[in-house]
Parts: C-alpha cells; sequence; structure tokens
C-alpha cells in the first residue's frame, strides 16, 4: 500500500475567507448607516438653524414695533390727563399698521389690549399681545410701564 500524502483541509481555508467577507460586509453596512444617520442630522441641525433664525428674526421685528408703541404710549401719557382720556387719545393715535404689520386693537373693561402677528414661515407666526396699562397708578408722579405683554408665543396657522 501506498502512504497516504498530507490531505489539506479545505474547510478551514473556506470559513476564514467566509469570515473576512462577513466582516466587510458589516463593516460596510455600518458605515452606511453611520453615513445615513449624519446626513440625518445635518438635515435637521439646518433646518433647526432656519427655524431660529426666522424666530429671531421675528422677535427683531417684534421688539422693533413694541419700540414705537412704546414710544406713542409714553407721548400720549404725558399729554393725558387721567386712564380715560390716555386710553382713548392712545386708541386714536395708534396707526393700524406699523412696518407692515396689521395691529389689531380690542378692548377689555375700556383697557385697549394690541395684538400683531409676525410670519416665520408658511406654518408659524410669532404672536405679541400687550395690555395698554396707565403709568401714572395710584397718584404717582413717577410714571410706571406703560403696557404688559401678556402673550409672546409660536402659534401654528395650519388649521
Amino acid at each position: 500500500m501506498k502512504p497516504k500524502k498530507n490531505q489539506f483541509s479545505y474547510i478551514n481555508i473556506g470559513a476564514a475567507s467566509l469570515l473576512v467577507i462577513f466582516v466587510i460586509l458589516c463593516l460596510a453596512i455600518f458605515a452606511t448607516l453611520s453615513l445615513s444617520g449624519a446626513k440625518s442630522n445635518y438635515t435637521f441641525s439646518e433646518k433647526m438653524a432656519l427655524h431660529k433664525s426666522n424666530y429671531y428674526n421675528a422677535c427683531n421685528q417684534a421688539t422693533e414695533i413694541l419700540e414705537e408703541v412704546d414710544a406713542l404710549l409714553a407721548s400720549t401719557a404725558k399729554a393725558s390727563q387721567n386712564a380715560q382720556d390716555f386710553y382713548v387719545e392712545f386708541t386714536y393715535a395708534l396707526d393700524r399698521e406699523i412696518k407692515g404689520i396689521p395691529i389689531m386693537i380690542a378692548i377689555d373693561h375700556q383697557v385697549p389690549i394690541l395684538t400683531w402677528e409676525i410670519p416665520l414661515d408658511d406654518n408659524q407666526s410669532l404672536l405679541v399681545q400687550l395690555k395698554v396699562q396707565w403709568p401714572y397708578q395710584n397718584d404717582t408722579t413717577e410714571p410706571g410701564y406703560h403696557y404688559s405683554i401678556t402673550k409672546w408665543q409660536t402659534i401654528s396657522n395650519t388649521n
């Protein structure tokens, strides 16, 4: 009988190759998932940056309107003798549109309440509401505040 030649096991070579292929495939899948997650995070952060930018621009615009309203309130308060005259004169003196934004006036217990909305985007607006107040409360000679802010919030425009 002839002696048997050394036989090599091809099974071990195949298992190692399959393991290498499996590891490479796993790395490729994880790299794709990481790239997908990074793209999603980037898109989300861009949307958030745009939203924040729109919000702060609307706040700046609302503050500019508030400055004009405050100046009108101060001049009207100096010229008025009492709260009733102040409210009536202010209501007549106020422009119904400031910087292209319509100002709505409601009267609650003879006190004007001003409301305006500044659009942030197609779906949201910044709502600002002020309650006008007579600055000489309690018969003081030093003026107090002309208004109190009752709302400064983001609202949805969708129905």
